[in-house]
């Protein structure tokens, strides 16, 4: 499971807000595209960590890999 994945399903145990849905929107995809780039991150592009990031209220460092980032 990737740390994108573990993030969300703790934060949505805390609040309803965090749902692959939600995210998705977030990231500017679809939700089933979303759930594809949560088992692979390595192929969000940057902007799109950068999203998802500040709606954690995280460093993207904190969540993605340099490795990560397109």
């Amino acid at each position: 499971m990737s740390r994108l994945a573990e993030l969300r399903k703790t934060k949505l145990a805390e609040a309803s807000r965090y749902t692959q849905g939600a995210l998705a929107e977030v990231a500017g995809v679809s939700r089933p595209t979303y759930r594809q780039l949560e088992k692979h991150p390595e192929n969000m592009t940057q902007r799109q960590q950068e999203a998802v990031a500040a709606y954690f209220g995280m460093p993207v460092d904190d969540i993605f890999l340099r490795a990560e980032v397109n």
